[in-house]
């Protein structure tokens, strides 16, 4: 062998023995991340057709956007990913329900939207009290005096 072989021999060990070794602190970190109740570890890519199965569509969506790398998506974006990944009820209108109601689901000015953790724990204004609940209100006042 040559003594260029030779130094493509010598690199391509020491590579190897690294990536053994970032494997297993790669494998360690999973482990804690598991036993500290991260739920998923991997990307957004690596969704299986398993990923989002028996969880319900509120589940499934923070499920997948703790996996967006901090990456706000569109609600058919979100609905297109819980369907690969096994979620059988993500129409666009349950993924919409599951994002207005959710506390901590956050809807930025792009009209995307992300972990409301993401931006500081930014919590969502109040929804406004339609009439019935309005009158519920002035009812309960009324009954305080």
């Amino acid at each position: 062998m040559s003594d260029a072989g030779n130094a493509y021999a010598a690199v391509l060990v020491d590579m190897r023995a690294k990536r053994a070794k970032l494997d297993e602190a790669i494998s360690l970190m999973e482990s804690m991340a598991s036993e500290a109740g991260v739920s998923e570890t991997m990307g957004a890519a690596d969704i299986r057709s398993d990923t989002f199965f028996n969880l319900s569509v509120p589940q499934a969506v923070k499920k997948y956007l703790g996996m967006t790398g901090k990456v706000p998506k569109s609600p058919q974006d979100i609905m297109d990913a819980l369907t690969r990944g096994g979620q059988t009820q993500a129409t666009y209108t349950n993924v919409y329900t599951a994002l207005k109601r959710s506390p901590n689901l956050q809807k930025v000015p792009s009209g995307e939207w992300g972990l409301s953790e993401w931006y500081g724990g930014v919590k969502k204004p109040a929804p406004k009290k339609g009439k019935a609940e309005s009158a519920i209100d002035g009812a309960d006042d009324a009954q305080e005096s």
